[in-house]
């Protein structure tokens, strides 16, 4: 019962109104409690592909950026897209963390996609692009999705645009 109601506060603040960014944190697993700053470390990204944003998200702002690091989390904002043709990647939370930004519902045929990212410290620089297309006659919600391994030491993850900084969202210990 007490899970319900952490998710359901979770996902109020998903819901905000207006222009906010919305922000979706959990704790950082990790076993050490005073990790060493992440510097000069290779970073494993990987692309998660297969999964839609589940339509009880009414997201209202331009982008929302999410970290996810557990899976009941995961399973309110996202549904698996299984077709015959197709693989759902999984997302080990016991090791990775996923990484997302979702753009609201539209009948514009619209992709989100990474651009670049760096590490710099204990701070991950995320950034994105949002590409618009043609006209639908349905609407569909563009998400992008992205696993990193659990980095000893970082603190926060940062979002961008662009150039244009989006969101940061600190990871709680």
């Amino acid at each position: 019962m007490k899970n319900i109601f952490v998710i359901g506060c979770l996902l109020l603040m998903a819901c905000g109104s207006g222009n906010k960014q919305t922000n979706t944190t959990d704790t950082l697993k990790t076993d050490s409690t005073s990790a060493p700053p992440a510097t000069n470390i290779p970073i494993h990204f990987r692309q998660i592909n297969g999964y839609f944003v589940k339509n009880t998200l009414n997201q209202k702002d331009s982008i929302a950026c999410w970290v996810i690091q557990s899976q009941p989390i995961f399973d309110n904002i996202f549904g698996a897209a299984k077709t015959m043709n197709n693989t759902v990647d999984t997302i080990n939370f016991d090791r990775e963390v996923l990484l997302a930004a979702t753009l609201p519902a539209s009948f514009e045929k619209r992709t989100l996609g990474l651009t670049n990212y760096k590490l710099d410290g204990p701070v991950l620089h995320v950034q994105l692009s949002v590409n618009g297309g043609k006209k639908e006659s349905y609407s569909s919600t563009a998400a992008w999705l992205g696993a990193v391994q659990d980095i000893a030491g970082l603190k926060e993850i940062k979002f961008y645009n662009g150039d244009l900084l989006i969101a940061t969202i600190p990871l709680l210990k």
